[in-house]
């Protein structure tokens, strides 16, 4: 999990990475209640995020477009919303306005 966790770190404009990063996570968490810590907790050393979620908040919204990386995204956050320390940081984040926003400016065929 965490090799999993720095790759997407290391490859942030790499779509495909945390795609199928977000996907591996998202049924990760299901399977171990340590994904769900590694998700929350790991950091990487010098990197201008806090966490994984605020990386995945940041590529969610810029790729909204993309929307085989939004259903994996939008997974691993229903997922991690199910831990009351991951909805708080999703909330803080922001996660809930991104979504409503690129749900509001999709057309009903996209979703």
């Amino acid at each position: 999990v965490a090799a999993v966790i720095l790759s997407m770190y290391k490859n942030p404009k790499r779509v495909e990475i945390i795609r199928e990063g977000s996907s591996y996570l998202q049924n990760m968490v299901v399977v171990s209640s340590r994904t769900m810590k590694s998700i929350l907790e790991l950091q990487p050393a010098k990197d201008s995020y806090s966490n994984i979620l605020s990386l995945l908040v940041k590529t969610f919204e810029d790729n909204h477009r993309n929307f085989e990386l939004v259903y994996a995204i939008c997974g691993l956050f229903a997922n991690v919303s199910l831990s009351s320390k991951g909805k708080m940081m999703l909330s803080k984040l922001g996660a809930g306005p991104t979504l409503h926003k690129v749900m509001k400016n999709a057309k009903d065929a996209d979703l």
